[in-house]
């Protein structure tokens, strides 16, 4: 997740990032509840909650899958895999 949020919704494609732009998460997905909690790793506190539904699966490949030639340094990418309909999307982008 970006730190500066200022800088994430500037109206300039082509921005720089560093490592230090970003802070450590922690996504936890709660099936029973159908939610994903996203805790911000240092302070402890839960920054956001996403609704996901049945069947759904959180995944983190150990390699990048595309390289961005805007960005200095990507954080590796979260999926988030919905096993009923087949749609995948990167749980990351849904954060910043």
């Amino acid at each position: 997740m970006l730190r500066n949020k200022d800088k994430a919704s500037s109206s300039s494609m082509h921005l720089d990032y560093t490592k230090s732009d970003y802070c450590l998460c922690l996504a936890i997905h709660a099936p029973r509840k159908g939610i994903i909690e996203v805790w911000q790793m240092r302070t402890g506190q839960r920054l956001l909650t996403i609704p996901c539904p049945k069947g759904s699966r959180i995944l983190q490949p150990s390699t990048r899958f595309s390289s961005s030639a805007f960005s200095s340094y990507t954080p590796l990418e979260v999926y988030l895999f919905n096993g009923d309909s087949g749609q995948l999307s990167v749980l990351n982008r849904h954060i910043g």
